[in-house]
Order: structure tokens, then sequence, then C-alpha cells
């Protein structure tokens, strides 16, 4: 991951990622690059090794890709502070307690039907809401909250507004 951007990640970083069953990564880099490319990822190249000349590819996942990479490495914060190589027992060493069937198996669900600006309004709202009471909240817990609030914002009675003073409420 590039130190002066979130939610850009190497083939590498990707893969390791997918080690881990994060969001349904696939575990190789050259499977990372193939799904980032099938799926349209965005993509940047930057100076940094690994890359012919010195140039790296990073790419950008969607919204509830990138939602799952972030709940992980909030569990996970030194997940990318060490080595790139690592055994199966290091990763499992330095990683926290994350179910990887929740990891995992969220994706195809949330994939299916999203609404992307209806999603980004709920962890805009989620966000705020947890600002304005002043409340922090374990990162699976905010996870469930927000698919919540997306869900709840299918319906359009439920203004931001109202919305807003229910994750007040929850927090």
């Amino acid at each position: 991951m590039s130190n002066d951007d979130t939610g850009w990640f190497s083939a590498s970083d990707l893969s390791l990622l997918g080690e881990r069953l994060v969001a349904g990564l696939p575990k190789t880099m050259s499977g990372c690059m193939r799904r980032a490319k099938k799926e349209d990822w965005l993509s940047r190249e930057v100076k940094g090794s690994g890359g012919p000349g010195g140039i790296l590819t990073e790419y950008q996942p969607p919204a509830p890709v990138l939602a799952l990479i972030q709940l992980f490495l909030e569990v996970n914060p030194g997940f990318f502070k060490s080595g790139k190589t690592r055994s199966k027992a290091d990763l499992t060493s330095i990683c926290g307690d994350v179910p990887t069937s929740q990891l995992s198996t969220a994706l195809p669900v949330v994939q299916a039907d999203l609404d992307r600006p209806r999603f980004l309004l709920a962890i805009e709202a989620v966000e705020e809401g947890l600002s304005a009471a002043g409340r922090n909240m374990p990162a699976a817990r905010k996870a469930e909250l927000i698919l919540g609030v997306y869900d709840m914002m299918a319906d359009p009675v439920n203004t931001k507004a109202r919305v807003l003073q229910l994750v007040k409420l929850a927090a």
C-alpha cells in the first residue's frame, strides 16, 4: 500500500489479504491482477520497487471490497508494517480476531445489488453519527451498523437526518 493514500493496494498487498480470506481476494498476485482487470478496478502507476523500471501498479478495489479490507486492517493495524514475505503461521500470529467467514462471505451479498451512492451515504451517516456522539465502535460492529443503515436508507422515509438520530442512539 502506498504511503500517500489509503485505498490503493499493490497486487502483492491484495494477495496477502487474500491469504487471510479477506473479501474473497485471490491468494496470488496474478490472480489479484486478473480480478482487478476483469472487474475494471481503478489503477495507477507509482514509483516503487517490484515493478519493471521501478514502476508499481496499485489498484483501488470497489467500495464493498474496500470496506471489508478496511475492517480487517482496523483490527490488524500492523498487517502491512512488517515484511511483505510471511508464512501462513506469521499471518495467523499477527492477525486479530475477525471471523474469516464474515470477511469472505459478506462480499457476494453486498456486491449483488449494491447501490453505490446509498452505500457511501450509509458510511457517511454512521461516521458522522459516531463523531457527533463522541463514540468509537469496534470495526465488526461498525460494519454491521453500516449495512443496517444501508438497508434502512432503501426506504425514502428514512432521511439522512433520521438515520443520524438512530445512529447516535445506537452508539
